[in-house]
């Protein structure tokens, strides 16, 4: 998670000028993007991990236990523990932890709104079958089932995969793509001054064969000079829409 917040396209071009500083040994600008790096990926690493604690705490609030026979035992265990072939005991009141196979009991009332839509409860078993699918909440009765589907499998985490399918594909808006053309446009200028004042200073005022440090050394101050100014032109022509 730390080591994530050196990646992408800006923090990557920062790294390839302090690279380039300290080839050119030039350790007041290495220190200072250095410094400028870390901070930021420090930053970065303290949001996105409070932001996961916190994820992770809420999980855990949300989990729940339902009573197992498994192995010819009773236990009390994390419904994400369940697996197929576990028996369950399902009460009114307790939410179908995967799709259960009705095997022994009373008729159940089963709510399968959050499936379905329906308002009214389902009987299981009945003419709907004998598989009550996970997701919905048992509303009267009591009866054991057989764990057939757990997890991604069952009909509800089969909806859920679809629907994460379609919110990773990631939507960017026409500021965003207007403001990363300039950045883009930005950069390639700032790259193709630093290229000239290589080949000018380097090789028309033969620098490279006089002090070749000094010539990227000038090369690297132009495009930390440019890009600088650059951005802090765009930022500020352009702070109400980021506001």
């Amino acid at each position: 998670m730390f080591f994530k917040q050196f990646t992408g396209f800006l923090p990557l071009l920062i790294l390839l000028a302090d690279i380039v500083s300290i080839a050119v040994q030039d350790y007041p600008d290495f220190g200072i993007i250095m410094a400028m790096l870390v901070i930021n990926a420090c930053l970065g690493f303290h949001e996105e991990h409070k932001a996961k604690k916190s994820l992770d705490e809420l999980s855990h609030q949300l989990e729940s236990e339902v009573a197992v026979r498994r192995n010819g035992e009773t236990l009390q265990l994390n419904v994400k523990e369940l697996v197929p072939g576990d028996v369950v005991l399902l009460v009114g009141g307790t939410i179908v932890p995967a799709d259960t196979q009705w095997i022994k009991g009373d008729k159940v009332s089963v709510d399968t709104a959050p499936l379905t839509g329906e308002p009214i409860p389902r009987k299981y078993p009945g003419e709907h079958g004998d598989v009550i699918l996970s997701g919905t909440t048992v509303v009267a009765g009591e009866c054991y089932g057989r764990v057939l589907r757990t997890g991604a499998d069952t009909e509800i985490g089969n909806a859920q995969k679809d629907v994460m399918a379609d919110k990773t594909v990631t939507v960017t808006s026409v500021f965003q793509k207007k403001i990363m053309l300039v950045v883009q446009v930005l950069v390639s200028a700032c790259f193709a001054l630093v290229i000239a004042v290589l080949l000018v200073e380097g090789l028309y005022y033969d620098g490279f064969s006089t002090d070749a440090s000094q010539v990227i050394l000038d090369a690297v101050s132009v495009f930390k000079y440019l890009f600088y100014h650059g951005m802090i032109y765009l930022l500020h022509h352009n702070s109400r829409y980021l506001h």
